[in-house]
């Protein structure tokens, strides 16, 4: 089949020498190149075994490899793929992982390009959508009753014999044992407790070949929080699912494969695990949120299910691949925008602020535990506390003054249409809400959404999520009506460019 003057190229580097750290490495942490385009008109992806970039740092790396490689900055895409076993921001702080600088990261990442750039060829292009409905991930916000309300887990979800639904009944009553001042009792209650919302089940993939038929590099997009490997006893740096991913591909296709994280904010993978908790690790008020201090009882099995969900991934796009024709890749372009993110006007300046409202908060769920009165009405004061531990306290780290003084902070969005696709690019952790709404808007259009690209401020919530409560709701920095706001700008842009298309001859 004919090609077209369309060039591929693809890389891939281990981001290890970049990585100063005293954590040590289960496996290597990858960094994934891919350029399409043609000389003098480039668009890079780069795919980045981390946690997150600040919006910021991911700004001055871009213009740093832009300075390398004479590509605008706009133009390269930097993406995370959000493993939990990478380094984490200083300014967020470090839970998990000792604390980690960058070396040579723009140099490392101008190579990758250079590289893919002289490995360039003329591609065709496939394209795959596989379905894998609730089988792979779970939906992790849900109403914990009427004492806790909407609440997260990030893991420790319990299954019963012949079926799937994850129940949070154990993980409810933990939660409502630290929030009375117990230790933590992880135990099932009488009548389960289901999590079993709609999730983002598409795994969508894209295959370039050369005019030959092998393949010059893919791509799998898939939405779930790589996290697994976090809860691991043994703290070590672990690219999580994506890898496992990525090598099944290679494996069956040849080539390099990227993995691109889809909406994530509210989605976890559906992992088959005993964990137990560990109560001297467990977060005190006024932390009223998730306890994060659960371990596998073997950490063996935890690896094996993070290796088994990844190659599952794997599998479901390679089905999605199945018949899909391969077609010249003669349409390749690249949009970038700029939108600002309406920021709440309630975030406080200081941390001394933050301080003083929580010692301010404290002799209320003191008088709580004294009287004994019910849970549900903690529930408020919870809310409160845990708005300004997330929310309050991430937002120091994250907006710079100008950030706030103006009220809203930049967002870069990005559009690269590969003949009729459209992937849209986004940063920080968007609503698996976001693409099903996108997509229902767009239904005549074959589209792949991604987060996590151009930095993170975090949680993009729904406004529905707001009302709800809950982690994801109080841990945002953006005021009520972003969401709906971001969808309309991207919706207004793929209008647009749709048109553009359709009046080309």
């Amino acid at each position: 089949m004919k090609t077209s003057t369309t060039l591929v190229g693809f890389s891939k580097r281990s981001l290890r020498p970049c990585i100063e750290s005293r954590t040590g490495f289960r496996r290597d942490l990858e960094a994934v190149c891919a350029v399409i385009g043609s000389p003098g008109n480039w668009t890079a992806v780069v795919a980045l075994d981390l946690l997150q970039m600040m919006p910021l740092e991911c700004l001055k790396c871009q213009k740093e490899i832009s300075a390398r490689v004479a590509i605008p900055h706009e133009h390269i895409l930097i993406h995370t793929t959000h493993t939990h076993s990478s380094p984490w921001d200083a300014a967020l702080g470090n839970t998990q992982y000792d604390a980690s600088r960058y070396v040579g990261l723009a140099d490392r990442i101008g190579g990758m390009i250079r590289e893919a750039i002289s490995n360039a060829k003329p591609a065709c292009i496939r394209y795959g959508n596989g379905d894998v409905g609730q089988s792979l991930s779970v939906y992790r916000r849900g109403d914990a009753g009427p004492d806790l309300g909407f609440q997260t887990f990030w893991f420790g979800y319990q299954y019963h014999a012949g079926d799937d639904r994850p129940d949070a009944s154990a993980l409810v009553n933990e939660m409502k044992s630290r929030w009375r001042g117990h230790a933590p009792e992880y135990v099932p209650g009488g009548q389960p407790v289901w999590f079993d919302r709609p999730v983002d089940p598409k795994v969508q993939s894209l295959v370039f070949g050369d005019a030959n038929g092998r393949t010059i590099g893919s791509i799998v997009r898939f939405s779930a929080h790589p996290h697994l490997t976090s809860a691991c006893s043994e703290k070590l740096f672990d690219p999580d699912f994506p890898a496992w991913t990525r090598d099944a591909i290679e494996e069956r296709l040849g080539g390099v494969c990227m993995f691109l994280l889809g909406p994530c904010c509210n989605i976890v993978p559906k992992e088959f695990v005993e964990y137990r908790v560990v109560p001297e690790k467990s977060p005190r008020p006024p932390y009223f949120g998730p306890n994060w201090a659960f371990v596998p009882v073997d950490d063996s099995k935890l690896l094996a299910e993070t290796k088994r969900i990844g190659r599952d991934v794997a599998q479901a796009a390679l089905k999605g691949l199945d018949g899909a024709p391969a077609m010249p890749l003669r349409r390749a372009s690249h949009n970038a925008y700029i939108t600002g993110v309406p920021l709440d006007p309630a975030l406080p300046r200081t941390i001394v602020e933050v301080e003083r409202a929580i010692a301010f908060l404290m002799p209320e769920y003191e008088s709580f535990l004294r009287s004994g009165r019910p849970l549900i009405e903690m529930r408020l004061l919870a809310n409160r506390l845990n708005w300004l531990e997330w929310a309050g306290k991430k937002s120091l780290g994250l907006l710079t003054d100008e950030d706030r003084e103006t009220g809203s902070t930049p967002m870069p969005v990005s559009i690269l249409q590969l003949n009729d696709l459209a992937v849209v690019f986004m940063h920080s952790e968007i609503a698996t809400e976001t693409d099903a709404a996108l997509h229902r808007g767009h239904s005549g259009m074959n589209l792949l959404t991604v987060s996590m690209t151009g930095g993170s401020i975090e949680y993009l919530s729904t406004d529905a999520m707001l009302d709800e409560g809950g982690y994801e709701s109080l841990s945002t920095v953006t005021a009520r009506g972003t969401e709906p706001a971001l969808r309309a700008f991207i919706s207004e842009k793929l209008d647009a460019l749709g048109a553009a298309r359709a009046s080309c001859p």
